[in-house]
């Protein structure tokens, strides 16, 4: 991919990928990722389970814009897990009006045309993130750093904790990873990336070229294991969680996403 389309494609992937921070003893943290969702005409974040053990979900705020601006708390929602904590994914229901007019304004919400399975073992695969280490503080403001791990798809390793591989994903970690501006930099670690997505980069197709037919969310970030892999959740597991929802978005979900194997691991 030329360069000027290769970054047109990473400020697509920024675009839908908001920072999650945590206001804890009157600082900010960089706590984790999620990937904006616009599903039946609802409104959704799509995150990793285990960001909300031991914290209070109404203290999660996100930057009012990807470039700059205040932080705003998510406000009134409603938060989905499944029921084990074997499967690290949640969907966070968007209720406050306020709330979804700046992520729309700020933000992009994908659609479920923007999710795919992986298509090859071989594809090359990215994960938007804002690791805490990039991320700083000065006063009420927050600067998280968003940077993208290019990498590729890997057999799952055989001593990997709670291995389900029906839904776990593995990806090379890599030795380096780039900023915005395609700055190369030593690869750091991943704490406060959890819970955003890994994209695969595809073929655009046929007619006007777009970046939005040139990447797909496979699935959502875990865990990782640095130097070694990066962990995440299938896409259809996600699809799970919302079809479990109600029956609106079990149609939706439906028409996109094959959800049967997952939706028997809930």
């Amino acid at each position: 991919m030329e360069k000027e389309a290769l970054a047109v494609v990473e400020r697509f992937m920024r675009s839908s990928t908001v920072p999650l921070l945590y206001n804890a003893n009157e600082v900010n943290h960089s706590w984790a990722g999620g990937t904006l969702f616009r599903i039946a005409d609802r409104h959704f974040i799509v995150t990793a389970r285990h960001i909300f053990d031991d914290i209070k979900p109404e203290n999660l705020a996100y930057p009012e814009h990807r470039d700059q601006g205040g932080l705003r708390t998510i406000g009134r929602a409603r938060i989905v897990k499944p029921d084990t904590a074997k499967i690290d994914v949640a969907v966070i229901e968007l209720y406050d009006r306020a709330t979804i007019e700046k992520l729309s304004t700020g933000w992009n919400f994908l659609t479920l045309d923007n999710v795919a399975p992986p298509t090859s073992m071989d594809g090359l695969f990215a994960l938007m993130g804002y690791p805490s280490s990039m991320s700083y503080q000065r006063g009420e403001y927050v600067a998280a750093n968003g940077l993208i791990f290019y990498t590729n798809q890997m057999q799952a390793p055989v001593d990997a904790p709670q291995l389900n591989p029906e839904i776990d994903l593995f990806f090379e970690y890599a030795k380096t990873a780039l900023l915005e501006g395609n700055q190369a930099i030593d690869a750091p670690p991943l704490k406060g990336a959890s819970g955003c997505s890994i994209w695969e980069c595809v073929g655009s197709g046929g007619g006007f070229w777009l970046p939005d037919k040139t990447v797909k969310v496979v699935g959502v970030q875990s865990a990782y294991l640095r130097g070694t892999y990066m962990r995440a959740v299938s896409w259809g597991a996600v699809g799970s969680v919302l079809g479990r929802m109600d029956a609106e978005l079990e149609r939706a979900v439906k028409q996109v996403v094959d959800i049967r194997k997952e939706a028997t691991q809930l």
